[in-house]
Protein backbone atom coordinates (compact mmCIF):
# COMPACT_ATOMS: atom_id res chain seq x y z
CA UNK A 1 0.00 0.00 0.00
CA UNK A 2 2.89 2.34 0.75
CA UNK A 3 4.19 1.91 -2.81
CA UNK A 4 0.79 2.81 -4.27
CA UNK A 5 0.58 5.81 -1.97
CA UNK A 6 3.97 7.00 -3.22
CA UNK A 7 2.89 6.54 -6.85
CA UNK A 8 -0.33 8.50 -6.29
CA UNK A 9 1.60 11.22 -4.45
CA UNK A 10 4.01 11.45 -7.41
CA UNK A 11 1.10 11.71 -9.87
CA UNK A 12 -0.51 14.47 -7.83
CA UNK A 13 2.76 16.33 -7.36
CA UNK A 14 4.16 16.19 -10.91
CA UNK A 15 1.28 15.48 -13.31
CA UNK A 16 -2.02 16.64 -11.86
CA UNK A 17 -1.00 20.27 -12.09
CA UNK A 18 -3.11 22.66 -14.11
CA UNK A 19 -0.20 23.90 -16.21
CA UNK A 20 1.05 20.38 -17.04
CA UNK A 21 -2.40 19.07 -17.92
CA UNK A 22 -3.10 22.04 -20.20
CA UNK A 23 0.27 21.70 -21.95
CA UNK A 24 -0.04 17.92 -22.43
CA UNK A 25 -3.62 18.15 -23.70
CA UNK A 26 -2.77 20.94 -26.16
CA UNK A 27 0.19 18.95 -27.51
CA UNK A 28 -1.88 15.80 -27.98
CA UNK A 29 -4.79 17.60 -29.66
CA UNK A 30 -2.43 19.32 -32.12
CA UNK A 31 -0.19 16.29 -32.73
CA UNK A 32 -1.51 15.57 -36.26
CA UNK A 33 -1.16 19.13 -37.47
CA UNK A 34 1.76 20.12 -39.75
CA UNK A 35 4.96 20.66 -37.80
CA UNK A 36 7.54 23.37 -38.27
CA UNK A 37 11.10 22.59 -39.33
CA UNK A 38 13.27 21.01 -36.64
CA UNK A 39 10.16 20.18 -34.64
CA UNK A 40 11.90 18.05 -32.00
CA UNK A 41 14.64 20.64 -31.55
CA UNK A 42 11.91 23.18 -30.91
CA UNK A 43 9.50 21.10 -28.84
CA UNK A 44 11.74 19.14 -26.45
CA UNK A 45 13.79 22.06 -25.05
CA UNK A 46 10.65 24.21 -24.75
CA UNK A 47 8.71 21.39 -23.06
CA UNK A 48 11.51 20.77 -20.55
CA UNK A 49 11.83 24.49 -19.83
CA UNK A 50 8.06 24.76 -19.41
CA UNK A 51 8.02 21.81 -16.98
CA UNK A 52 11.01 23.17 -15.07
CA UNK A 53 9.50 26.65 -14.65
CA UNK A 54 5.96 25.61 -13.77
CA UNK A 55 6.57 22.39 -11.82
CA UNK A 56 10.14 21.82 -10.62
CA UNK A 57 10.85 25.34 -9.37
CA UNK A 58 7.45 25.90 -7.68
CA UNK A 59 7.70 22.52 -5.96
CA UNK A 60 4.93 22.12 -3.41
CA UNK A 61 2.81 25.00 -4.66
CA UNK A 62 5.70 27.48 -4.26
CA UNK A 63 4.20 29.93 -6.76
CA UNK A 64 0.76 29.65 -5.25
CA UNK A 65 1.98 30.11 -1.68
CA UNK A 66 3.87 33.28 -2.58
CA UNK A 67 0.85 34.66 -4.44
CA UNK A 68 -1.65 33.84 -1.69
CA UNK A 69 0.58 35.44 0.95
CA UNK A 70 1.29 38.66 -0.89
CA UNK A 71 -1.48 39.40 -3.37
CA UNK A 72 -4.47 37.39 -2.22
CA UNK A 73 -6.11 34.13 -3.26
CA UNK A 74 -8.04 35.71 -6.13
CA UNK A 75 -4.76 36.52 -7.91
CA UNK A 76 -3.70 32.86 -8.00
CA UNK A 77 -5.66 32.44 -11.22
CA UNK A 78 -3.22 34.85 -12.89
CA UNK A 79 -0.62 32.10 -12.62
CA UNK A 80 -2.85 29.71 -14.57
CA UNK A 81 -3.70 32.41 -17.12
CA UNK A 82 0.02 32.97 -17.63
CA UNK A 83 0.54 29.22 -18.15
CA UNK A 84 -2.34 29.21 -20.65
CA UNK A 85 -0.80 32.06 -22.66
CA UNK A 86 2.62 30.38 -22.65
CA UNK A 87 0.99 27.17 -23.90
CA UNK A 88 -0.53 29.06 -26.85
CA UNK A 89 2.88 30.50 -27.76
CA UNK A 90 4.61 27.11 -27.48
CA UNK A 91 2.03 25.30 -29.65
CA UNK A 92 2.24 28.04 -32.29
CA UNK A 93 6.06 27.98 -32.14
CA UNK A 94 6.31 24.20 -32.65
CA UNK A 95 3.42 23.46 -35.05
CA UNK A 96 3.05 25.02 -38.49
CA UNK A 97 -0.39 26.48 -37.79
CA UNK A 98 -1.93 29.92 -37.49
CA UNK A 99 -2.06 31.68 -34.12
CA UNK A 100 -5.86 31.25 -34.13
CA UNK A 101 -5.41 27.48 -34.33
CA UNK A 102 -2.90 27.53 -31.47
CA UNK A 103 -5.43 29.48 -29.38
CA UNK A 104 -8.08 26.91 -30.33
CA UNK A 105 -6.02 23.90 -29.18
CA UNK A 106 -4.85 25.58 -25.99
CA UNK A 107 -8.38 26.71 -25.11
CA UNK A 108 -9.70 23.18 -25.70
CA UNK A 109 -6.91 21.87 -23.46
CA UNK A 110 -7.74 24.38 -20.71
CA UNK A 111 -11.44 23.44 -20.89
CA UNK A 112 -10.64 19.72 -20.75
CA UNK A 113 -8.46 20.27 -17.69
CA UNK A 114 -11.11 22.43 -16.01
CA UNK A 115 -13.90 20.01 -16.86
CA UNK A 116 -12.04 16.92 -15.68
CA UNK A 117 -10.94 18.71 -12.50
CA UNK A 118 -14.45 19.86 -11.62
CA UNK A 119 -16.08 16.51 -12.33
CA UNK A 120 -13.26 14.67 -10.55
CA UNK A 121 -13.78 16.76 -7.42
CA UNK A 122 -17.54 16.38 -7.76
CA UNK A 123 -17.15 12.58 -7.75
CA UNK A 124 -14.80 12.74 -4.77
CA UNK A 125 -17.19 15.02 -2.84
CA UNK A 126 -20.17 12.79 -3.63
CA UNK A 127 -18.22 9.71 -2.45
CA UNK A 128 -17.24 11.63 0.69
CA UNK A 129 -20.90 12.40 1.37
CA UNK A 130 -21.93 8.77 0.73
CA UNK A 131 -19.13 7.29 2.89
CA UNK A 132 -19.23 9.88 5.64
CA UNK A 133 -15.81 11.28 4.72
CA UNK A 134 -13.97 7.97 4.87
CA UNK A 135 -12.87 7.89 1.20
CA UNK A 136 -9.17 7.00 1.03
CA UNK A 137 -7.22 10.23 0.56
CA UNK A 138 -4.48 8.67 -1.58
CA UNK A 139 -7.06 7.39 -4.09
CA UNK A 140 -8.20 10.89 -4.94
CA UNK A 141 -5.36 11.58 -7.42
CA UNK A 142 -6.35 8.37 -9.22
CA UNK A 143 -9.93 9.64 -9.63
CA UNK A 144 -8.61 12.96 -10.97
CA UNK A 145 -6.23 11.20 -13.39
CA UNK A 146 -8.95 8.88 -14.74
CA UNK A 147 -11.29 11.84 -15.19
CA UNK A 148 -8.62 13.79 -17.09
CA UNK A 149 -7.66 10.91 -19.40
CA UNK A 150 -11.28 10.02 -20.19
CA UNK A 151 -12.18 13.56 -21.25
CA UNK A 152 -8.93 14.07 -23.15
CA UNK A 153 -9.35 10.83 -25.13
CA UNK A 154 -13.06 11.47 -25.69
CA UNK A 155 -12.55 14.98 -27.03
CA UNK A 156 -9.59 13.86 -29.17
CA UNK A 157 -11.79 11.23 -30.85
CA UNK A 158 -14.57 13.78 -31.36
CA UNK A 159 -12.10 16.23 -32.89
CA UNK A 160 -10.63 13.61 -35.21
CA UNK A 161 -14.07 12.80 -36.59
CA UNK A 162 -14.65 16.43 -37.53
CA UNK A 163 -11.27 17.79 -38.56
CA UNK A 164 -10.31 17.37 -42.20
CA UNK A 165 -7.51 14.92 -42.71
CA UNK A 166 -4.03 15.97 -43.87
CA UNK A 167 -4.59 19.69 -43.64
CA UNK A 168 -4.27 22.52 -41.18
CA UNK A 169 -7.31 23.32 -39.10
CA UNK A 170 -9.13 26.36 -40.48
CA UNK A 171 -10.92 28.65 -38.01
CA UNK A 172 -14.05 30.05 -39.68
CA UNK A 173 -15.85 31.43 -36.60
CA UNK A 174 -13.42 33.77 -34.84
CA UNK A 175 -16.25 35.21 -32.73
CA UNK A 176 -17.03 31.77 -31.32
CA UNK A 177 -13.36 31.23 -30.47
CA UNK A 178 -13.17 34.59 -28.67
CA UNK A 179 -16.37 33.78 -26.77
CA UNK A 180 -14.92 30.42 -25.66
CA UNK A 181 -11.69 32.08 -24.48
CA UNK A 182 -13.64 34.68 -22.47
CA UNK A 183 -15.91 31.91 -21.15
CA UNK A 184 -13.07 29.78 -19.77
CA UNK A 185 -11.40 32.80 -18.16
CA UNK A 186 -14.74 33.74 -16.57
CA UNK A 187 -15.30 30.21 -15.25
CA UNK A 188 -11.75 30.01 -13.88
CA UNK A 189 -12.09 33.29 -12.00
CA UNK A 190 -15.54 32.27 -10.72
CA UNK A 191 -14.02 29.11 -9.29
CA UNK A 192 -11.40 31.14 -7.45
CA UNK A 193 -14.05 33.53 -6.11
CA UNK A 194 -16.18 30.57 -5.03
CA UNK A 195 -13.22 28.99 -3.22
CA UNK A 196 -12.56 32.28 -1.43
CA UNK A 197 -16.18 32.52 -0.29
CA UNK A 198 -16.21 28.93 1.00
CA UNK A 199 -13.05 29.54 3.01
CA UNK A 200 -15.08 31.81 5.29
CA UNK A 201 -17.84 29.25 5.86
CA UNK A 202 -17.49 27.20 9.02
CA UNK A 203 -20.12 24.60 8.16
CA UNK A 204 -19.53 21.45 6.10
CA UNK A 205 -19.61 22.70 2.51
CA UNK A 206 -18.98 19.40 0.66
CA UNK A 207 -22.45 19.30 -0.93
CA UNK A 208 -22.23 22.95 -2.01
CA UNK A 209 -18.80 22.33 -3.54
CA UNK A 210 -20.09 19.29 -5.45
CA UNK A 211 -22.99 21.38 -6.80
CA UNK A 212 -20.63 24.11 -7.99
CA UNK A 213 -18.30 21.57 -9.61
CA UNK A 214 -21.18 20.08 -11.59
CA UNK A 215 -22.39 23.55 -12.61
CA UNK A 216 -18.90 24.57 -13.79
CA UNK A 217 -18.57 21.28 -15.67
CA UNK A 218 -21.77 21.95 -17.60
CA UNK A 219 -20.44 25.35 -18.69
CA UNK A 220 -17.17 23.73 -19.82
CA UNK A 221 -19.08 21.14 -21.87
CA UNK A 222 -21.10 23.90 -23.59
CA UNK A 223 -17.92 25.83 -24.37
CA UNK A 224 -16.28 22.70 -25.82
CA UNK A 225 -19.27 22.12 -28.11
CA UNK A 226 -19.01 25.77 -29.11
CA UNK A 227 -15.36 25.22 -30.06
CA UNK A 228 -16.28 22.18 -32.16
CA UNK A 229 -18.19 24.59 -34.41
CA UNK A 230 -15.56 27.30 -34.88
CA UNK A 231 -13.50 25.46 -37.49
CA UNK A 232 -14.22 24.13 -40.97
CA UNK A 233 -15.41 20.58 -40.52
CA UNK A 234 -15.76 17.61 -42.81
CA UNK A 235 -18.60 18.24 -45.22
CA UNK A 236 -20.39 14.90 -45.51
CA UNK A 237 -22.86 16.26 -48.08
CA UNK A 238 -20.03 17.54 -50.26
CA UNK A 239 -18.12 14.27 -49.96
CA UNK A 240 -21.27 12.38 -50.96
CA UNK A 241 -21.69 14.73 -53.91
CA UNK A 242 -18.12 14.05 -55.02
CA UNK A 243 -18.73 10.30 -54.74
CA UNK A 244 -21.90 10.62 -56.82
CA UNK A 245 -19.97 12.69 -59.36
CA UNK A 246 -17.25 10.04 -59.51
CA UNK A 247 -19.82 7.29 -60.14
CA UNK A 248 -21.58 9.45 -62.73
CA UNK A 249 -18.32 10.08 -64.62
CA UNK A 250 -17.42 6.39 -64.49
CA UNK A 251 -20.87 5.42 -65.76
CA UNK A 252 -20.57 7.94 -68.58
CA UNK A 253 -17.14 6.56 -69.44
CA UNK A 254 -18.51 3.00 -69.56
CA UNK A 255 -21.52 4.12 -71.58
CA UNK A 256 -19.27 6.02 -73.98
CA UNK A 257 -17.05 2.97 -74.35
CA UNK A 258 -20.06 0.80 -75.18
CA UNK A 259 -21.33 3.36 -77.69
CA UNK A 260 -17.87 3.70 -79.19
CA UNK A 261 -17.58 -0.06 -79.69
CA UNK A 262 -20.96 -0.17 -81.40
CA UNK A 263 -20.09 2.82 -83.59
CA UNK A 264 -16.68 1.35 -84.38
CA UNK A 265 -18.36 -1.85 -85.54
CA UNK A 266 -20.63 0.19 -87.80
CA UNK A 267 -17.75 2.32 -89.02
CA UNK A 268 -15.57 -0.73 -89.59
CA UNK A 269 -18.27 -2.25 -91.75
CA UNK A 270 -18.64 1.02 -93.70
CA UNK A 271 -14.90 1.41 -94.11
CA UNK A 272 -14.58 -2.15 -95.32
CA UNK A 273 -17.15 -1.42 -98.05
CA UNK A 274 -15.42 1.85 -98.97
CA UNK A 275 -12.02 0.15 -99.21
CA UNK A 276 -13.51 -2.56 -101.42
CA UNK A 277 -14.96 0.15 -103.64
CA UNK A 278 -11.58 1.91 -103.59
CA UNK A 279 -9.93 -1.14 -105.17
CA UNK A 280 -12.36 -1.32 -108.08
CA UNK A 281 -12.90 2.40 -108.64
CA UNK A 282 -10.92 4.12 -111.38
CA UNK A 283 -12.19 7.64 -110.64
CA UNK A 284 -9.40 9.60 -108.90
CA UNK A 285 -11.86 12.15 -107.45
CA UNK A 286 -13.95 9.37 -105.90
CA UNK A 287 -10.82 7.71 -104.51
CA UNK A 288 -9.74 11.03 -102.94
CA UNK A 289 -13.16 11.52 -101.32
CA UNK A 290 -13.12 7.97 -99.93
CA UNK A 291 -9.61 8.42 -98.48
CA UNK A 292 -10.60 11.75 -96.90
CA UNK A 293 -13.68 10.13 -95.38
CA UNK A 294 -11.61 7.24 -94.01
CA UNK A 295 -9.06 9.64 -92.48
CA UNK A 296 -11.84 11.72 -90.90
CA UNK A 297 -13.47 8.61 -89.41
CA UNK A 298 -10.17 7.49 -87.90
CA UNK A 299 -9.44 10.92 -86.41
CA UNK A 300 -12.84 11.04 -84.72
CA UNK A 301 -12.05 7.97 -82.65
CA UNK A 302 -8.35 8.55 -82.21
CA UNK A 303 -8.82 11.32 -79.62
CA UNK A 304 -8.03 9.42 -76.43
CA UNK A 305 -6.23 11.68 -73.96
CA UNK A 306 -3.11 10.32 -72.26
CA UNK A 307 -1.82 12.89 -69.77
CA UNK A 308 -0.24 10.62 -67.18
CA UNK A 309 -3.24 10.78 -64.85
CA UNK A 310 -6.10 8.36 -65.49
CA UNK A 311 -8.72 10.46 -63.72
CA UNK A 312 -7.78 13.52 -65.79
CA UNK A 313 -7.73 11.37 -68.95
CA UNK A 314 -11.34 10.30 -68.33
CA UNK A 315 -12.52 13.89 -67.86
CA UNK A 316 -10.60 15.35 -70.82
CA UNK A 317 -11.63 12.54 -73.18
CA UNK A 318 -15.28 13.12 -72.29
CA UNK A 319 -14.98 16.91 -72.70
CA UNK A 320 -13.12 16.54 -76.02
CA UNK A 321 -16.06 14.56 -77.46
CA UNK A 322 -18.55 17.01 -75.94
CA UNK A 323 -16.71 19.96 -77.50
CA UNK A 324 -16.59 18.25 -80.90
CA UNK A 325 -20.33 17.63 -80.66
CA UNK A 326 -21.02 21.36 -80.10
CA UNK A 327 -18.34 22.63 -82.51
CA UNK A 328 -16.18 24.04 -79.71
CA UNK A 329 -12.46 24.47 -80.29
CA UNK A 330 -10.89 22.85 -77.24
CA UNK A 331 -7.10 22.91 -76.92
CA UNK A 332 -5.21 21.45 -74.00
CA UNK A 333 -1.68 20.91 -72.72
CA UNK A 334 -1.81 18.79 -69.59
CA UNK A 335 0.90 17.19 -67.48
CA UNK A 336 -1.27 14.80 -65.49
CA UNK A 337 1.66 13.62 -63.36
CA UNK A 338 1.49 16.98 -61.56
CA UNK A 339 -1.86 15.87 -60.08
CA UNK A 340 -0.78 12.50 -58.70
CA UNK A 341 -1.12 13.71 -55.10
CA UNK A 342 -4.82 14.52 -55.59
CA UNK A 343 -7.67 12.09 -55.04
CA UNK A 344 -9.40 10.86 -58.20
CA UNK A 345 -12.76 12.12 -56.96
CA UNK A 346 -11.27 15.62 -56.46
CA UNK A 347 -9.83 15.60 -60.00
CA UNK A 348 -13.18 14.55 -61.46
CA UNK A 349 -14.99 17.26 -59.53
CA UNK A 350 -12.40 20.00 -60.08
CA UNK A 351 -11.89 19.63 -63.83
CA UNK A 352 -15.42 18.42 -64.51
CA UNK A 353 -16.97 21.51 -62.92
CA UNK A 354 -14.45 23.92 -64.44
CA UNK A 355 -14.81 22.59 -67.99
CA UNK A 356 -18.60 22.25 -67.71
CA UNK A 357 -18.76 25.92 -66.72
CA UNK A 358 -16.56 26.86 -69.68
CA UNK A 359 -18.64 24.79 -72.13
CA UNK A 360 -21.90 26.23 -70.79
CA UNK A 361 -20.50 29.75 -71.18
CA UNK A 362 -19.26 29.48 -74.80
CA UNK A 363 -22.45 27.76 -75.99
CA UNK A 364 -24.16 31.13 -75.67
CA UNK A 365 -22.00 32.52 -78.53
CA UNK A 366 -21.58 31.92 -82.24
CA UNK A 367 -19.43 28.97 -83.29
CA UNK A 368 -16.41 31.15 -84.19
CA UNK A 369 -16.26 32.34 -80.56
CA UNK A 370 -16.54 28.92 -78.95
CA UNK A 371 -12.98 28.61 -77.74
CA UNK A 372 -11.67 26.87 -74.60
CA UNK A 373 -8.06 26.22 -73.58
CA UNK A 374 -6.62 24.22 -70.69
CA UNK A 375 -3.10 24.08 -69.27
CA UNK A 376 -1.78 21.91 -66.44
CA UNK A 377 1.87 22.75 -65.83
CA UNK A 378 4.26 21.79 -63.04
CA UNK A 379 6.74 24.54 -62.17
CA UNK A 380 9.26 23.60 -59.49
CA UNK A 381 7.19 23.09 -56.33
CA UNK A 382 3.82 24.29 -57.61
CA UNK A 383 1.24 23.06 -60.10
CA UNK A 384 -0.45 25.67 -62.26
CA UNK A 385 -3.88 24.94 -63.74
CA UNK A 386 -5.28 27.49 -66.18
CA UNK A 387 -8.64 27.34 -67.99
CA UNK A 388 -9.67 30.12 -70.37
CA UNK A 389 -12.79 30.61 -72.47
CA UNK A 390 -14.43 33.37 -74.45
CA UNK A 391 -16.71 35.62 -72.39
CA UNK A 392 -17.68 39.22 -73.15
CA UNK A 393 -20.05 39.68 -70.21
CA UNK A 394 -19.48 41.93 -67.23
CA UNK A 395 -19.02 39.75 -64.16
CA UNK A 396 -19.98 40.70 -60.61
CA UNK A 397 -17.85 39.18 -57.86
CA UNK A 398 -18.69 38.24 -54.27
CA UNK A 399 -15.88 37.09 -51.95
CA UNK A 400 -13.64 36.54 -54.98
CA UNK A 401 -16.15 34.32 -56.82
CA UNK A 402 -18.43 35.36 -59.70
CA UNK A 403 -22.10 35.82 -58.81
CA UNK A 404 -24.25 33.60 -61.02
CA UNK A 405 -26.91 35.18 -63.19
CA UNK A 406 -29.01 32.00 -63.19
CA UNK A 407 -32.39 31.85 -61.46
CA UNK A 408 -31.42 28.92 -59.25
CA UNK A 409 -28.36 30.42 -57.58
CA UNK A 410 -27.89 27.44 -55.24
CA UNK A 411 -27.38 24.92 -58.03
CA UNK A 412 -25.50 27.11 -60.50
CA UNK A 413 -23.27 28.62 -57.81
CA UNK A 414 -22.14 25.22 -56.59
CA UNK A 415 -19.61 24.61 -59.39
CA UNK A 416 -17.18 27.41 -58.54
CA UNK A 417 -17.73 26.94 -54.82
CA UNK A 418 -16.81 23.28 -55.24
CA UNK A 419 -13.70 24.26 -57.22
CA UNK A 420 -12.67 26.74 -54.51
CA UNK A 421 -13.35 24.16 -51.80
CA UNK A 422 -11.19 21.48 -53.45
CA UNK A 423 -8.28 23.85 -54.18
CA UNK A 424 -8.31 25.12 -50.57
CA UNK A 425 -8.42 21.51 -49.41
CA UNK A 426 -4.92 21.09 -50.90
CA UNK A 427 -3.78 24.48 -49.52
CA UNK A 428 -4.01 26.05 -52.97
CA UNK A 429 -5.30 29.36 -54.30
CA UNK A 430 -8.00 30.16 -56.87
CA UNK A 431 -7.75 33.32 -58.98
CA UNK A 432 -10.51 34.45 -61.35
CA UNK A 433 -10.47 37.40 -63.72
CA UNK A 434 -12.23 38.52 -66.87
CA UNK A 435 -10.39 40.75 -69.33
CA UNK A 436 -10.05 41.16 -73.10
CA UNK A 437 -13.29 39.18 -73.51
CA UNK A 438 -11.69 36.11 -71.93
CA UNK A 439 -12.70 34.43 -68.68
CA UNK A 440 -9.62 33.08 -66.91
CA UNK A 441 -9.72 30.58 -64.06
CA UNK A 442 -6.29 29.95 -62.50
CA UNK A 443 -5.57 27.43 -59.75
CA UNK A 444 -2.22 27.30 -57.98
CA UNK A 445 -1.58 24.06 -56.07
CA UNK A 446 1.44 22.99 -54.00
CA UNK A 447 3.51 20.47 -55.94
Amino acid sequence: MAIFNCIFDWIFKYFLKVSVQVFVAASILACKQPKRKFFLLRYLPVALTYYFIFIIIPGDNWWLNIMSQHIGAIKIIHFYTFAYIITIIVIWFCFNIKLQSAIFYSTCAYLIQHLSSNLGWAVINIIDIATGGTFEFHLRPLVMLISYLLFLIGFYVLLERNVKQKRSIEIVNVGGLVLAVLGIIFVAYCRQIFSGLLSGVNENNTALTAFYNIFASMICIMLLFLLINVFEKKDIKRENHELELLLEVQNKAQQRSAESIELLNIRAHDLKKQIEYLHVSENETTKSEILENVEKSINEYDEIVESGCKALDYVLTEKVHACRKYNIVFTYMADGTALNKMKSSDIFSLFGNALDNAIECVLEYEEDKRVISLKVIKQEKITLVSIENYCDKEIVYDSGLPVTTKTDKTVHGFGLKSINYIVRKYDGVVKIKNENKMFMLTMVLPG
